[in-house]
């Protein structure tokens, strides 16, 4: 994050391998939004991997955003929207 400038964008940081669980374990979700003093209903994630990032998001009441193809989910849950391009996201998160 660092090399590449976007740690000042983020408030929190949630490293998975520094707690000893991994995703899509909810507790990584539940605690980051502990840490910013968020709730599931204000809370929005975005990745690119169904499997690892959609799961714990939706167990945790999170909307998710998923980038990119991903892969097919292996689960019951849907992601909350999609983009396959960056200049799309504003557009999404002004919507959501």
């Amino acid at each position: 994050m660092a090399i590449l400038g976007l740690k000042p964008f983020f408030k929190c940081v949630v490293f998975s391998s520094r707690l000893g669980f991994k995703k899509p374990d909810v507790r990584l979700f539940n605690l980051a939004m502990r840490r910013l003093a968020a709730t599931p209903e204000e809370s929005i994630y975005i990745g690119d991997n169904p499997q690892k990032d959609m799961e714990g998001t939706k167990q945790a009441g999170i909307k998710f955003i998923l980038f990119g193809s991903g892969g097919k989910p292996n689960s019951d849950f849907k992601p909350d929207e999609c983009f396959t391009n960056y200049s799309e996201l504003l557009k999404i998160l002004g919507e959501m």
